[in-house]
């Protein structure tokens, strides 16, 4: 029971470290773009790479998000490590 309980509060304390990572690697200083702009703003952007850990059972749902993701973001390259 208290082996359960030690594996929780990981899986917790290593989702919120996951999150706050994302969170802040994904945060910006500059004003939000307006919604016509965004398209621009996300072209000029500076050129980002994104190395994401992941379990091999992920890959085809990462690859399908990453070609999605390409899309929204041209400017972030996202890589995965399975």
């Amino acid at each position: 029971m208290k082996k359960d309980l030690l594996h929780r509060l990981g899986a917790i304390a290593l989702t919120f470290a996951m999150l706050t990572g994302v969170l802040t690697a994904c945060g910006t200083s500059a004003p939000a773009a307006s919604a016509s702009g965004s398209a621009a703003a996300s072209s000029s952007a500076q050129p980002v790479e994104l190395t994401i850990f992941a379990a091999a059972s992920m890959t085809e749902t990462l690859t399908q998000i990453k070609d999605l993701y390409k899309t929204v973001a041209p400017n972030v390259t996202l890589t995965f490590t399975f």
